[in-house]
């Protein structure tokens, strides 16, 4: 469903994070599931383009994070930066949160 005389102003902007880290020390890793994120990301805005444009930002520090213990507390952080930024940046956007668990 393609409306095309959409402005850009009637496209509804969803922006979503996801916390996580990379290593591939458990399931959970965004080295696992990052790839199907975008792939799903991708699909939804050739499926949806003209209504909704999704964007996708993995929030991760590699230095820091390496495990699921440490993502929990430091994930909260992260989201919160995050999300008042994209307050910010774009106030009529809707947020959302992505994780593998």
């Amino acid at each position: 469903m393609v409306r095309d005389n959409a402005s850009p102003s009637d496209v509804v902007h969803i922006e979503i994070a996801s916390p996580g880290f990379t290593d591939l020390s458990t399931a959970i890793s965004l080295g696992y599931h990052g790839a199907a994120f975008e792939a799903a990301v991708n699909e939804s805005n050739a499926i949806y383009a003209g209504i909704f444009n999704f964007t996708l930002t993995f929030l991760v520090e590699p230095e820091k994070i390496r495990d699921g213990p440490a993502l929990e507390a430091e994930s909260v952080v992260w989201i919160a930066k995050w999300y008042y930024a994209s307050l910010k940046t774009s106030p009529d956007s809707v947020r959302a949160i992505v994780t593998p668990r």
